[in-house]
């Protein structure tokens, strides 16, 4: 892999069971409230990822005003998804973690620290 450098990404896929509340949780909690597009028809595009198998899917892409990547809110429409069967670790294929831009660290920590959804894991690095 040292012949690739990621230099950005366009949008992480979160995969979820209940599009309506996640989406409300994500505006809440990363303000992802632009809607860039949403879509309910079968992920052909996602064949690879599907297990070569067309799935019928609701999803929407959403980003927030401080840029940045978006938020790809994927739900399967006729299956209920399965979790997976191993334990993820640091250095797996797919994304381990996402970043979230803010202008403002400090604010945005504080924001954070007093939202009952979140769970502060740390203290702000000074």
């Amino acid at each position: 892999m040292s012949d690739f450098n990621i230099s950005g990404i366009q949008q992480i896929g979160i995969g979820v069971e209940n599009f309506a509340e996640a989406w409300k949780y994500y505006i809440d909690v990363f303000n992802m409230d632009v809607r860039i597009l949403e879509d309910d028809t079968i992920a052909e595009l996602m064949l690879p990822y599907t297990g070569n198998s067309p799935q019928k899917r609701h999803a929407c892409i959403a980003i927030n005003m401080q840029g940045g990547g978006g938020f790809e809110i994927w739900q399967y429409s006729d299956r209920k998804p399965k979790t997976i069967d191993f334990d993820i670790h640091l250095g797996d294929y797919g994304v381990f973690a996402a970043k979230i831009k803010s202008r403002n660290v400090n604010l945005t920590y504080e924001q954070f620290k007093y939202n009952p959804k979140i769970e502060i894991l740390g203290e702000l690095y000074k």
